[in-house]
């Protein structure tokens, strides 16, 4: 089954922390996340409109240590307007001679908010819309399903944000019965880039991230603590010329689960070309190219 069907949609909640990070003046056309190439969310609005970039597709490799390259049957292509903003993703895997796809849609609003994602699967359309409160922050999301002609509410996701300011926001989620089951606390710095963020959940599990800065995210810092369970995580982020990501890191619980390396032109060094992982724990790499098209 291809990776869009089941897109979560609280990473577009999320998007503001990538909002904040844009902030710092990233002139590259990723920008540092532990999710590269997930979604949309990965890429620099601004470095796509300057670049006046119309398309990304993304092919995908994989060898295992002593073995030779082996190309991965799926593709995945973003398109954008000539303002920067995403369109359309499409995820195609070949199957012998069967291919299997899935396309999402993306429609925004006057303020360039995410007013509406189409997620079509064979005879099948998933479709999210997204409400906003004053502050331009999600109060809820709807999700219908649409299939041979019927049309069903899968769920309705509430969120209140009783306070919000530069430095500081609060927001609970709520169940099917208007109950509260998460607490979210987000702590900024200057220009509200994002700090710390803190989710305290009903059944008395928890987790705190943590953001830190020169001029760039050099690292992030996850602690979860989940009943019997905790656990650590930390990325960390290496730029060449304190301008382009050079390596990612990834660390569980201080030992290195996977290195990104990021591989760019060497007629242009704006261009990244490919971003190949090293997965430490099972001896492989995985290898994925970019090829672009413009306006």
């Amino acid at each position: 089954m291809n990776n869009l069907k089941n897109k979560s949609p609280l990473k577009t909640i999320f998007a503001f922390i990538l909002t904040s990070i844009i902030q710092l003046g990233y002139s590259q056309l990723v920008l540092p996340d532990e999710h590269f190439f997930k979604d949309y969310n990965s890429f620099n609005v601004d470095f796509i409109k300057k670049n006046k970039i119309r398309s990304i597709q993304l092919t995908y490799s994989e060898k295992m240590d002593g073995e030779i390259i082996v190309s991965k049957p799926a593709i995945k292509r973003f398109y954008f307007n000539q303002e920067g903003r995403p369109t359309k993703e499409v995820y195609i895997e070949s199957r012998g001679i069967y291919k299997d796809s899935s396309t999402i849609y993306f429609k925004f609003n006057a303020s360039n908010l995410l007013h509406e994602e189409l997620i079509t699967y064979q005879s099948e359309t998933i479709k999210r819309a997204f409400n906003y409160n004053a502050k331009n922050r999600v109060q809820s999301i709807v999700t219908t399903k649409h299939y041979k002609g019927k049309e069903d509410t899968v769920s309705i996701e509430r969120y209140k944000e009783p306070y919000s300011d530069e430095s500081f926001a609060k927001r609970i989620y709520l169940n099917s019965e208007n109950r509260p089951y998460l607490e979210e606390r987000l702590y900024y710095e200057n220009n509200r880039i994002i700090r710390e963020e803190k989710d305290l959940i009903i059944t008395s599990k928890s987790s705190t991230k943590s953001w830190s800065y020169k001029g760039h995210l050099i690292d992030k810092i996850e602690y979860s603590n989940y009943i019997n369970r905790n656990e650590k995580g930390v990325y960390q982020f290496e730029y060449v010329n304190q301008n382009h990501l050079e390596y990612a890191y990834l660390f569980i619980e201080g030992e290195l689960e996977k290195k990104l390396a990021f591989v760019y032109s060497p007629d242009d060094s704006d261009h990244l070309e490919a971003l190949v992982i090293r997965y430490e724990q099972e001896g492989k790499i995985e290898i994925i190219q970019l090829e672009y098209t413009y306006y």
